[in-house]
């Protein structure tokens, strides 16, 4: 369907009123196969919505499964990046969420740069 709508001139760039853009929302629902379509046709993985959180800190809080998040980790994200009011980085809020699963499984402490040996 988002194939068939950006073919026909649909503008994947767009915010809704929370300033949350596809790529946010398709993060936040666990539809990793239009994370990947999104970003290959140019959607920017670090885009923050108007809270400052990043697609990589939606996957981290609210997907209790490694994808999208391993995903988006392979576009080379910025995992240091810290939201606009608690300057809390995706580990945080992976941690926040009791998300082991997006923790051990992606090893994302080790992506980032405060939690390497």
């Amino acid at each position: 369907m988002v194939v068939q709508l950006m073919k026909y001139g649909a503008d994947p760039s767009l915010i809704d009123g929370e300033g949350c853009s596809c790529v946010h929302l398709a993060t936040q629902f666990g539809h990793t196969s239009i994370v990947a379509y999104l970003i290959a046709k140019g959607q920017d993985v670090d885009m923050m919505d108007q809270n400052g959180m990043t697609p990589l800190m939606w996957a981290a809080y609210r997907m209790h499964s490694v994808d999208p998040t391993r995903l988006l980790l392979t576009f080379n994200v910025s995992v240091n990046l810290g939201d606009k009011y608690h300057k809390n980085t995706a580990l945080h809020w992976a941690v926040l969420a009791g998300n082991t699963t997006v923790i051990i499984r992606t090893d994302l402490p080790n992506y980032s740069a405060y939690f390497r040996l």
